[in-house]
This record gives C-alpha cells, sequence and structure tokens, in this order.
C-alpha cells in the first residue's frame, strides 16, 4: 500500500463545493458490472462526502452504524475500491478519489 501526500487539485475555501459525477467508459463499466454491492454503497458515500481537494475520510468503523453492517465488510468495499483504482490511499482512513470517476466542483456565487 502506498501512501500519496499530494493532490494536484487546489483548493477554493471561498466557493461551494460540489461533485461532479462522469465516469470514463473504462471506470462506468467497472462500477456498473464488476463492483459488489458494499463497495458501491462506499463509493457513493465516498461521492457524497468528497471534499474541495479530491480527498474523502472514510473510517469502516464511523460508517458501520450508518451503513448497518459489520465494519469488516465496510473495509472489504474500500479495498476493493482501491484495487480497481476508482480510490488511492492518501492515509489511512483518508483517500484520494479518481478523477476518472468524479471531480470536486467549486461554484462561486456572488
Amino acid at each position: 500500500m502506498s501512501y500519496q501526500k499530494v493532490n494536484p487539485y487546489p483548493r477554493h475555501d471561498d466557493l461551494v463545493q460540489g461533485t461532479f459525477f462522469q465516469p470514463e467508459d473504462y471506470k462506468l463499466n467497472l462500477i456498473m458490472v464488476t463492483l459488489r454491492p458494499i463497495s458501491l454503497r462506499v463509493l457513493f458515500y465516498a461521492l457524497a462526502h468528497l471534499e474541495a481537494d479530491g480527498s474523502v475520510e472514510l473510517s469502516p468503523v464511523k460508517m458501520a452504524s450508518k451503513f448497518m453492517t459489520d465494519s469488516s465488510y465496510i473495509g472489504k468495499g474500500i479495498r476493493e475500491l482501491v484495487h480497481f483504482k476508482l480510490m488511492a490511499y492518501r492515509t489511512r482512513s483518508v483517500f484520494w478519489l479518481n478523477p476518472g470517476v468524479a471531480k470536486p466542483i467549486s461554484i462561486q456565487i456572488s
């Protein structure tokens, strides 16, 4: 497992944060055909909680009560997303979401 400390996507604090979900064809095929249901649930959770810098905190213990399942099962979903390169480790419980799946977007409201 390799940790990646630098994300090339800058953060702007004065902007509203959203998530733009438009996966590349290959990534969409992985999502639609290959992923297990728990991995899909983790991916949708990640999309809903994506930070402006493209990272997301995924703590299986915290997510277990929301998903009404065991944290080890959530960990399997996270590992599958990393295996298929839909996410990469930033730290132990923080991940970079592959921009080929979704990107954080910023909208300035004046």
